[in-house]
């Protein structure tokens, strides 16, 4: 899920602002989600606005969506999917030391805790969850980065951490996978890919 990526340079959004985004009313299928407006929180003291140029969609956010992981008694609809998003800071909290207007962030939110996710036009979020995108990388890019890759990054420590020096994965091609692979070789960790005949193709342009 993407769009432009314009900013403003404010650093004190309106009150009573809102955004689009795209929401859930009960679970089921994809011909749920409605696109709406909802309310968008000022920053906090330690918080940024972030004009989303790209949210991610993982397979949490389908299950999540099918009713899976949130029961219903605890489910807040309107609910708004996604955990991984990249964008462009258009406001900063009064704390919000070392982040400006103008910067390129991606984050990644626990979604089930609010119910608040990434699949909107702007979010506001934690300093901590903040990292920032290299010139050289496209925002769409780095959005689909912090969960895959954080899951693969501690996948990989938990290996090395028992002194393994070889990992057999099995599913490289997938978001995790390549991950994982990619950071195995950076670390010198020689890695053994599992795929089927017909990902042979696939295998090849991975390697």
């Amino acid at each position: 899920m993407t769009q432009d990526t314009a900013t403003t340079t404010s650093r004190e959004p309106a009150r009573g602002a809102t955004t689009r985004a795209a929401v859930i009313d009960a679970y089921g299928g994809p011909d749920l989600l409605r696109v709406t407006d909802l309310p968008l929180a000022p920053p906090g003291d330690r918080q940024v606005q972030v004009r989303v140029a790209a949210a991610a969609v993982n397979p949490v956010d389908l299950s999540t969506r099918a009713g899976l992981n949130i029961p219903v008694a605890d489910a807040r609809f309107p609910m708004v999917l996604g955990w991984d998003v990249a964008g462009t800071v258009t406001a900063t909290g009064r704390r919000a030391t070392g982040w400006a207007v103008g910067d390129r962030v991606a984050a990644m939110v626990f979604q089930p805790l609010d119910q608040r996710g990434t699949y909107s036009a702007a979010i506001t979020l934690d300093v901590d969850l903040l990292a920032r995108v290299p010139a050289g990388l496209a925002l769409d890019r780095a959005a689909t980065v912090p969960l895959a890759g954080l899951t693969a990054a501690q996948l990989l420590r938990s290996a090395t951490d028992r002194g393994a020096r070889t990992l057999l994965v099995d599913g490289p091609l997938g978001a995790v996978g390549r991950h994982l692979v990619q950071l195995a070789a950076a670390a010198g960790v020689a890695v053994v890919g599992v795929v089927r005949p017909e990902q042979e193709d696939g295998r090849r342009g991975h390697g």
